[in-house]
């Protein structure tokens, strides 16, 4: 399951989870977790949830640390798109009739 990690406890090697599903949304427990994730940071965990919510861990990953990452997940690829379009287009011109690029 993939969720937002809402708190973590380091002493316990324990990451509290929010996970939305189709049912609604619901907190969950994974012990015995070893991460440096921080709140707000995307989780995903593998395992078998027992009573009270809580996750016998199998594998955890970690997607993304702290919100702070998205920036440099989708902010940098965004960018780099942006300027491959801008030389593209530097060295390209658009004919309009056929539709097609031609070399300036």
């Amino acid at each position: 399951m993939f969720g937002t990690a809402e708190s973590v406890d380091p002493d316990t090697n324990t990451v509290t989870v929010s996970v939305e599903a189709d049912e609604g949304t619901f907190s969950g427990r994974a012990e015995g977790v070893e991460t440096d994730v921080e709140p707000g940071g995307t989780v995903q965990v593998y395992g078998t949830v027992q009573s009270g919510h809580v996750v016998a861990v199998e594998g955890f990953a970690v997607v993304t640390r702290s919100p702070r990452e998205r920036l440099s997940k989708y902010g940098f690829p965004l960018v780099g798109a942006l300027l491959a379009l801008g030389a593209f287009f530097r060295y390209r011109e658009v004919d309009r009739a056929p539709l097609t690029f031609e070399p300036r």
